[in-house]
Parts: structure tokens; C-alpha cells; sequence
């Protein structure tokens, strides 16, 4: 089983271009602790990001809050 797996896995590496990974941030992430989710966007010619979603009911003002500012 663990010989059929390596072909795999060496190939996984293969269908993904360089870079392509980091090229655009643009996306809704997750934070690491689950607490909050963040939509990165174009903001001019940078990327910023506003809560969207917070899991604690306490913490609902924080929606649409800009946490990251012209990031490049």
C-alpha cells in the first residue's frame, strides 16, 4: 500500500505550478483558531481584509471591521 502512495504524492507536486499558491491572496481564510473568518480583496493596488464572520455571538460588532491594511 505505502509503495502505491509514493507515485502520488511525488505527483501532487508535479500539477501544481511554483508560486501558484501565494500568486493571489483573494479568498476567504479561516483563522488558525477558528474564531473568526477574514475576505481578503483588492484594496487599490495592495489587498486588504474585513471580518466577515466571528463565531462568538459577543463578538458581532467585529463584523466588517478592516483588520489588514494595503498589504502587498
Amino acid at each position: 500500500m505505502k509503495a502505491a502512495l509514493g507515485p502520488l504524492f511525488a505527483l501532487s507536486f508535479v500539477l501544481v505550478p511554483a508560486g501558484a499558491a501565494f500568486a493571489d491572496p483573494s479568498g476567504t481564510w479561516l483563522r488558525d483558531d477558528g474564531s473568526a473568518r477574514v475576505r481578503i480583496g483588492p484594496c487599490g493596488s495592495n489587498y486588504c481584509g474585513n471580518i466577515v464572520w466571528v463565531k462568538d455571538p459577543e463578538r458581532a460588532s467585529s463584523i466588517g471591521k478592516q483588520v489588514f491594511f494595503d498589504m502587498a
